[in-house]
């Protein structure tokens, strides 16, 4: 775990997030802390290489099944300049990036979402618009639905 803060922010309903990362290039971590004015909602991340075999783009889910909004945190190759979510809708929404700087060679991003929001997707795009990467969330929606 990393006490280094990347970026931080909050939604209009005051819940506050806090994004922090660090280590080495076979072991990085990066953590997602939820809090509001009642204390801390949730906290989790993801650890191990900074980007795993050939991906571009990590992603983390999680939060409190009980409380509060679900996390989507993304770690990406620098080649990536904007970074979407997409719904099984198919609605789509911008990942707040944290930063627009790289950071130890990647870029993150944060997005909060309502807890029964259904992730299809987080999609990795370049400045041109050509798409880098996708990162597929069906386990992770599994994985979300059972904990509720």
């Amino acid at each position: 775990m990393t006490d280094r803060v990347i970026d931080r922010g909050a939604t209009a309903a005051g819940v506050r997030w806090r994004l922090s990362a660090g280590g080495d290039d076979d072991s990085y971590a990066t953590m997602l802390e939820v809090e509001d004015d009642g204390g801390r909602i949730s906290g989790g991340g993801m650890g191990g290489p900074k980007l795993w075999g050939n991906d571009r783009l990590n992603v983390y889910t999680g939060g409190n099944p009980d409380r509060g909004p679900r996390g989507v945190v993304v770690r990406c190759a620098p080649s990536i300049e904007h970074i979407m979510l997409v719904l099984e809708d198919g609605a789509s929404t911008e990942i707040t990036a944290c930063g627009r700087e790289v950071i130890d060679g990647m870029r993150f991003g944060v997005s909060l979402v309502p807890p029964d929001s259904r992730l299809r997707e987080v999609v990795g795009v370049a400045g041109d618009g050509t798409v880098v990467d996708r990162f597929e969330l069906r386990h992770h929606n599994e994985s979300w639905r059972r904990h509720r």
